[in-house]
């Protein structure tokens, strides 16, 4: 349960570095 539970917010944050990676850039 705690496993999953930091797959999601890994998973969050990775999206929101991304974003924000890609705004950046642009």
């Amino acid at each position: 349960m705690v496993n999953r539970d930091f797959g999601r917010m890994a998973i969050s944050v990775h999206i929101c570095f991304v974003t924000y990676w890609c705004i950046y850039l642009c």
